[in-house]
């Protein structure tokens, strides 16, 4: 205990909990009780754990891309019991795996229609579309008007988390 309290190590708990939250008003926006999900590309991407993970511990259905279907100007979760309206998604996955009618050149992937929903604003896509390159190594911030807005509220979670949660590996 003493070296934790040393260094100022805290517990993660404050930081997920500020996640949830701006997720939550994120999404909030389309209705009052959202649904949101964590969009993983599934087991062969090498972070899959960590996505099941955070899903899990937020609270949000972990979710690939031949899970949801857009129907009606809206993204929908395929469920035993019907389709269940998704307000936002947490995307975890490259832009090319996201839409294959507008970013990709297969269609085994992804969400056929998600690039204008989300155009539209009938569903919250955090990690909006066309903020990663494709490459890993090379991640660079591409920004439009319509991510400003998502980018405020990054940075202003990114300063709560620093203020909140010191951690040291």
């Amino acid at each position: 205990g003493g070296l934790f309290r040393e260094y100022g190590v805290r517990r993660l708990a404050r930081f997920f909990d500020h996640l949830r939250a701006t997720l939550e008003a994120v999404s909030r926006r389309l209705r009052s009780e959202p649904r949101i999900v964590v969009m993983s590309a599934g087991a062969q991407d090498e972070s899959s754990f960590e996505h099941a993970y955070l899903a899990r511990y937020l609270g949000f259905e972990l979710v690939e891309g031949r899970d949801l279907t857009v129907r009606d100007g809206g993204v929908y979760l395929k469920t035993l019991s019907g389709l269940q309206r998704v307000d936002g998604i947490l995307r975890r996955v490259f832009d090319a795996g996201c839409d294959p009618l507008e970013l990709a050149d297969t269609a085994e992937t992804g969400i056929p229609g998600l690039v204008s929903v989300a155009a539209a604003g009938q569903v919250a896509v955090i990690n909006s579309l066309g903020i990663l390159t494709r490459d890993r190594e090379t991640r660079a911030a591409r920004w439009s008007p319509a991510n400003l807005s998502e980018f405020y509220l990054v940075l202003r979670w990114l300063a709560i988390m620093r203020q909140n949660a010191f951690v040291r590996w």
